[in-house]
């Protein structure tokens, strides 16, 4: 009896290990997010960028804003992959767009997106999680192509 008890008290130890494990690293993302800025590094080149997951902000984006600083961008983080669509509604500068998917590894881009392009709307024929608007030349100037890879500091 002394044995089945221990046997019983040790596989629910591993099987709490290994949910405990499992857990970290599928919730890693989204508590990388607890905060409204964070720094993304791609290779060493370092952005602030103001997390974006309220459905208000989601939506105005940096509509109405006069410019974004250098070295500076806005990740939108959304609750599921899809594929997410974006447009330049009320934008007054260009931007670089970047789709991201759950690993953060880049899926798509759409390069120096100007506000006159509105009222269409871009979105990658992948599934995306996680979106980055940067300045537009920022993808080009630092070599950022679908399968870069990005990582939060």
């Amino acid at each position: 009896m002394n044995k089945k008890i221990i046997v019983i008290v040790v596989c629910l130890l591993l099987i709490f290990i290994a949910v405990k494990h499992f857990s970290y690293k599928t919730g890693e993302n989204s508590t990388q997010f607890l905060d409204n800025q964070v720094i993304l590094d791609f290779g060493g080149r370092k952005v602030n960028v103001e997390v974006i997951k309220s459905q208000e902000d989601l939506a105005r984006g940096l509509s109405f804003r006069e410019n974004l600083e250098k070295d500076a961008g806005m990740l939108f983080v959304f609750e599921k992959s899809d594929y997410h669509a974006f447009w330049m509604k009320d934008m007054k500068f260009s931007l670089d767009i970047i789709w991201l998917d759950e690993n953060f590894s880049v899926v798509h881009i759409e390069k120096s997106v100007k506000p006159e392009t509105f009222p269409n709307s871009f979105k990658p024929n992948v599934l995306s999680k996680y979106v980055l608007e940067v300045n537009a030349g920022f993808a080009e100037e630092n070599k950022i192509e679908v399968g870069s890879h990005m990582q939060i500091q």
